[in-house]
């Protein structure tokens, strides 16, 4: 199947970005091994602080003073601070699942939002895809303990997350559409785009420092904690983001979505091969219908250039 160059520039930005990505269920339940939730988040978003305002310190001052910045930062941050929370109660692998629900949603929301052509295609790459993380996700618990009530609440604050992500995917895209690419900005990412990383990474430490004196948690930190949170911070926040962010400028929200569920393929081989979690033939044949779903998320891109 054959797409335009720069389109599979983006593509290939979308597919690293996804095996990023896939690493980070794993680094999230690791981390909150050894400390709380939110300032687990607040460690992770303080680093990838510093790494944005250092990179894009002319887009500081843009972010602070732009309502739509703060609306697109705070969706994040809440989607975030909802991740972290629920997923102390929830194992990493169906964390991945609710998570990734919003690869359903997104399409909707972005017809809805943006005009966003909505195919049957694109629904059907979305619903096999997601069926596919729904057999390869791990159903262990992964070390997690929690009553029925704490998982019950986790599942739902999880799903929560993903649907406010689906929003935030589109609000980005939104404001691109509204604001095109000029011949200054830099090949990874139009001005725009640093503009709404900056906001994501600023505003998910804003909330976090908010929220953690009202929520009462012990600040325990270890070097474990914060060295999986510096982790968090450049390979599951800064790179991936931007990444995605440069590709969202050329690809539909809701395709980009459907392709991202790689993410959860790559968690998936990670537990397998590091973690020695047990394969099973529903799981390889989930990673397939992962395969086919993105298939058909790049066939559906493929066809609207044509």
């Amino acid at each position: 199947m054959s797409v335009k160059r720069s389109q599979t520039k983006d593509l290939m930005l979308l597919v690293v970005a996804g095996m990023l990505w896939g690493t980070s269920f794993q680094a999230i339940t690791y981390g909150l091994q050894y400390t709380t939730p939110v300032l687990f988040l607040l460690l992770r978003f303080s680093f990838a602080s510093i790494i944005a305002a250092t990179l894009f310190p002319q887009s500081i001052k843009r972010v602070l003073t732009s309502k739509n910045m703060a609306i697109v930062g705070l969706l994040n941050a809440f989607a975030y601070l909802l991740q972290f929370v629920g997923q102390q109660w929830v194992p990493a692998g169906q964390s991945a699942l609710l998570v990734n629900s919003y690869s359903i949603l997104v399409p909707f929301f972005a017809y809805f939002m943006i005009q966003e052509r909505l195919t049957i295609e694109k629904i059907l790459a979305a619903v096999i895809g997601l069926i596919g993380v729904g057999l390869i996700t791990n159903q262990d618990s992964g070390g997690v303990t929690a009553t029925r009530v704490e998982y019950l609440l986790g599942v739902i604050t999880i799903f929560l997350a993903g649907t406010i992500w689906a929003i935030y995917v589109v609000y980005a895209k939104k404001m691109q559409l509204k604001f095109p690419r000029e011949s200054t900005h830099t090949s990874h990412a139009s001005k725009i785009s640093q503009d709404v990383f900056v906001a994501s990474m600023f505003y998910t430490a804003f909330l976090a420092v908010s929220v953690l004196p009202i929520s009462k948690e012990p600040l325990s930190l270890s070097l474990e904690a914060t060295f999986s949170a510096l982790y968090l911070a450049i390979f599951c926040s800064t790179i991936p983001l931007l990444l995605y962010l440069g590709s969202l400028e050329n690809i539909d929200a809701g395709i980009s979505a459907i392709i991202l569920l790689l993410e959860v393929l790559v968690a998936f081989v990670i537990s397998s091969i590091y973690f020695d979690e047990k394969v099973i033939f529903r799981q390889v044949f989930g990673a397939f219908l992962i395969l086919i779903g993105i298939s058909l998320a790049i066939r559906e891109t493929n066809a609207e250039l044509e």
